[in-house]
């Protein structure tokens, strides 16, 4: 099984970030593809140093120009073996793109719709540019600031349990 999951990209390439984004305040582009480069870019490189017994399932997860919908598909459509390596990467992609996320759920309903959505959610969606880069700038922040914390060679249980990213302090001040 775990074959199959490497068999559906066999040409993965991880030499793909170009010099111009590979800033950390990258993560903050409007061009949303930037910032999930550089989000997989350095997920890719902690991973990495944590857990190269999975070296080809981060290679084939955090792979260049793949769209939101095919990076979370992926991860949730992966064998049970690695599911504790793919979660911990989703969990941080929710955390970091969770405004984003909403708003490419919400982007193909009819006006109608919006009656029925709460308040911080509609004035999230009225104005995504005010919430989503600095809330994805201060969870990415706290992520790399959990990464620091964690002894290298942990393995994946070790490093999830101590990157665990909590923004609910955020979303309530942004309300």
């Amino acid at each position: 099984m775990e074959k199959e999951f490497l068999n559906t990209e066999p040409d993965f390439d991880c030499s793909w970030i170009p010099a111009d984004i590979a800033q950390p305040e990258c993560i903050a582009s409007e061009n949303a593809q930037v910032a999930l480069d550089v989000f997989c870019r350095e997920v890719r490189d902690f991973l990495l140093s944590q857990c190269p017994e999975y070296e080809a399932q981060i290679n084939s997860a955090l792979k260049q120009g793949q769209s939101f919908h095919d990076f979370y598909s992926r991860i949730y459509n992966s064998p049970a073996q690695i599911k504790d390596l793919l979660l911990t990467i989703a969990d941080w992609f929710e955390a970091v793109f969770e405004y984003q996320l909403t708003y490419d759920a919400y982007a193909g309903l009819d006006c109608s719709f919006r009656d029925e959505i709460d308040a911080d959610t509609r004035a999230f969606l009225d104005c995504p540019e005010v919430y989503d880069i600095p809330r994805r700038l201060a969870a990415m922040r706290r992520l790399r600031e959990s990464w620091k914390n964690v002894p290298a060679g942990s393995g994946i249980e070790k490093v999830r349990s101590l990157c665990q990213i909590d923004m609910r302090d955020w979303d309530k001040a942004a309300a």
